[in-house]
């Protein structure tokens, strides 16, 4: 009867020490896999960072991931979907705001229709196949300007939504610096935050394709 006991007690043991190990090893996988869709959905070119980690937020509907890779020369952070559709992206390069404030005052090159034409560009590439974007009327243009700001409805099936998306691109480059959009899971259902932040295997970045990205400036 004892060894019987021993045995129960011996084998309750090595499950609860090897549970801990499978759930962090699942983890790492999934992180793997939504690094990998957003890094294709995007075509990112991670090289120039030194540095990854990424983290899930878990809610009711489903799981948020927060992915960051940094450098000397910036961050790109990005929150995606367990599917890695996504849902936020922040791009900070360390020279640009030295740049900012400091050129002759002119009209960036393409303007206003540039930039939206850029930020109409890289919603192509994240959208789903039944969301479409109306663009808000702009607000106008003015001398020396760093950034365009656009905002719009998400539209599904062509109809108009509760959902909002916001973009700014960069008006030296028409680079997008920085996107959100409202999400359902995230806008009517309360969040849990889910455990510390979890880097690949080897300390590196998941082969394949952004801190916690801030909202972008109101115009």
């Amino acid at each position: 009867m004892k060894k019987a006991l021993s045995l129960v007690l011996a084998l309750s043991l090595l499950l609860a020490l090897s549970l801990p190990a499978a759930a962090e090893e699942g983890a790492e996988a999934r992180l793997s896999a939504v690094t990998l869709a957003v890094k294709e959905t995007l075509d990112l070119d991670t090289e120039a960072y030194s540095d990854f980690s990424g983290y899930p937020e878990e809610n009711a509907l489903a799981p948020h991931w927060y992915l960051e890779w940094y450098g000397d020369g910036g961050s790109l952070s990005v929150t995606a979907g367990e599917d890695g559709r996504i849902l936020s992206y922040f791009r900070h390069d360390d020279t640009e705001y030295w740049d900012r404030g400091f050129r002759n005052p002119s009209f960036p090159e393409g303007g206003r229709d540039g930039a939206q034409k850029a930020a109409e560009a890289f919603l192509d590439k994240l959208l789903a196949a039944n969301e479409t974007v109306v663009f808000q009327e702009d607000g106008g243009e003015s001398l020396n300007q760093s950034s365009y700001y656009f905002r719009g409805t998400i539209c599904l099936n062509g109809v108009p939504s509760p959902l909002g998306m916001r973009i700014e691109v960069r008006a030296a480059d028409n680079c997008v610096m920085n996107f959100r959009r409202d999400d359902l899971a995230s806008s009517y259902i309360g969040t849990l935050r889910a455990g510390r932040r979890l880097r690949p295997a080897g300390g590196g970045a998941p082969q394949g394709h952004a801190h916690h990205a801030p909202g972008v400036q109101p115009e």
